[in-house]
């Protein structure tokens, strides 16, 4: 007897989560990245998470700008903490105004090492021990997909 469940995340719950995050902050070579008001989209297509932020950058000389970037991730499930992360994260959009081509490469820079650092700390989702199907199933994950703009979770809980 086969016995499937499927957990399916939608771009509102992983948002909802990164929210909790808010701001996330990045400082590197004298310089400070803040992220906020996170928008989270769900490509089917490229399976891929897409993230966009506002965000304000501030360089020790005074400079301050602010902009809008936005990254495309794929996913990484941690089957010992049963957690859902984002996994390698790219860098696709990066819009900001009134940089040299110098401080427009280091903000980039800054941008790719602190969104790759910072989400492969921190889960987006974790089954939950509380619940009895999860508990079961946490250590079986089957797979786990992208499809209809969702996150897809194929827990097995016996076969």
């Amino acid at each position: 007897m086969l016995n499937r469940y499927y957990l399916k995340l939608s771009a509102q719950r992983i948002e909802k989560k990164i929210k909790g995050y808010m701001p996330i902050e990045f400082q590197k070579y004298s310089a400070l990245l803040s992220l906020e008001n996170p928008v989270v989209d769900i490509e089917s297509a490229d399976s891929a998470v897409i993230v966009c932020f506002d965000f304000k950058f501030s360089h020790s000389s005074g400079l301050s700008r602010d902009g809008y970037m936005n990254f495309k991730s794929g996913l990484r499930y941690d089957s010992d903490n049963q957690q859902l992360f984002l996994h390698k994260p790219v860098i696709d959009t990066l819009d900001v105004s009134g940089l040299t081509p110098f401080l427009n490469q280091l903000l980039r820079q800054i941008a790719q090492w602190g969104v790759k650092q910072y989400f492969s700390r921190f889960p987006f989702y974790v089954l939950d021990d509380k619940s009895l199907k999860h508990k079961f199933a946490s250590s079986l994950l089957k797979s786990v997909v992208i499809k209809d703009k969702m996150v897809w979770l194929e827990l097995v809980l016996y076969e």
